[in-house]
């Protein structure tokens, strides 16, 4: 029989929001209420600021204005800020990091934090076309620098790809599929390495 209170593994509410609200800043590093609420947690995120709330004041995470565009309530592990204070001047421009990741993955802003790019009908549509872009488990995004360049479902050959200015088309000028490394070519097997870090 549970205590009164008390979740199934006997935590009371207030412990179950810390575990939540822990969990959530591992999984993302830099925690906004639109993670949150891609996450579908019950309560949404009042279920975890007063949390979150406590452990900026205990000195534990970091309170502040990290993302820009995004939401004024963002919460952060002091190793998050660190990595991103570290990742404030943009790499090479002959020498572009990509990023080959499930559209799923949390890792993925699209979808969750940002808004997809809207996708313009094609003029030769097809039945395998994507009509909108989802954070589908079919699915995977390639991102170069950050930014999203191509959307595509598995086993698909040609991506939807996304240009810089955030308009998708078939293949958007200056992106084919001989602009990405092997690893992030259409159809590599290479994946994103997952973290090394203990939860």
């Amino acid at each position: 029989m549970r205590a009164q209170g008390r979740d199934e593994a006997g935590r009371s509410a207030t412990e179950a929001s810390h575990a939540l609200a822990l969990q959530l800043l591992n999984r993302y590093g830099v925690l906004l209420r639109e993670s949150v609420a891609a996450e579908n947690v019950p309560g949404g995120f009042s279920a975890v600021y007063d949390v979150l709330k406590a452990l900026e004041e205990s000195g534990r995470i970091r309170r502040g204005y990290f993302v820009a565009g995004l939401g004024a309530t963002q919460f952060a592990l002091p190793a998050a800020v660190d990595l991103l204070r570290q990742l404030r001047s943009d790499p090479p421009a002959e020498k572009p990091e990509f990023v080959l990741l499930a559209a799923a993955d949390p890792a993925n802003p699209y979808g969750s934090a940002l808004r997809w790019p809207n996708l313009p009908v094609a003029d030769e549509d097809s039945e395998t076309a994507p009509r909108i872009l989802t954070r589908a488990a079919y699915a995977e995004v390639i991102l170069r620098n950050g930014q999203l360049v191509a959307w595509m479902r598995r086993g698909q050959s040609q991506p939807a790809c996304v240009s810089a200015r955030g308009r998708a088309g078939a293949f958007a000028s200056g992106i084919g599929a001989g602009s990405f490394p092997e690893r992030a070519r259409p159809g590599a097997t290479a994946r994103r390495q997952p973290s090394e870090r203990k939860l």
